[in-house]
């Protein structure tokens, strides 16, 4: 069973008294998942650029990060499909290698299908899920 953390996480910000994300998982690779999948371009687009400053910031905090919506938004011109089906094999692999799994909260963060499947597979794996506010 994993260790589900539901108070907001920021890398400056107490999870537990005394106890701050980067002090948990400062140089482990963490995996930041977010909500992508939207009819319109306009919200992936933002949501692109809202998960890519978190993780940003999450870096500049000392934590080696992964976003999927980081690496994979830019090749979507590629020919790359925005349906998550695609990308489960590849969160699978970035999941399992990673020490904890990051929740960003973006809005429609509780209808993402496929942010709900990669919470899923955290939990399944026994990864630590910790929640970050928008």
């Amino acid at each position: 069973m994993s260790t589900i953390i539901q108070k907001p996480v920021d890398p400056m910000h107490a999870i537990e008294p005394g106890w701050k994300i980067r002090d948990l998982y400062e140089g482990q690779f963490v995996y930041l998942g977010a909500p992508y999948t939207h009819p319109d371009p306009a919200v992936r687009e933002a949501r692109f650029r809202a998960v890519t400053e978190r993780a940003a910031r999450l870096m500049l905090a000392g934590l080696v990060v992964f976003s999927p919506i980081t690496h994979s938004h830019p090749m979507r011109q590629y020919g790359l499909p925005v349906e998550f089906e695609f990308y489960r094999r590849s969160a699978r692999a970035f999941i399992e290698a990673s020490a904890a799994m990051v929740v960003l909260k973006l809005s429609g963060w509780q209808e993402s299908v496929g942010l709900g499947e990669e919470r899923q597979l955290a939990e399944e794996l026994g990864k630590p899920i910790l929640w970050l506010e928008e």
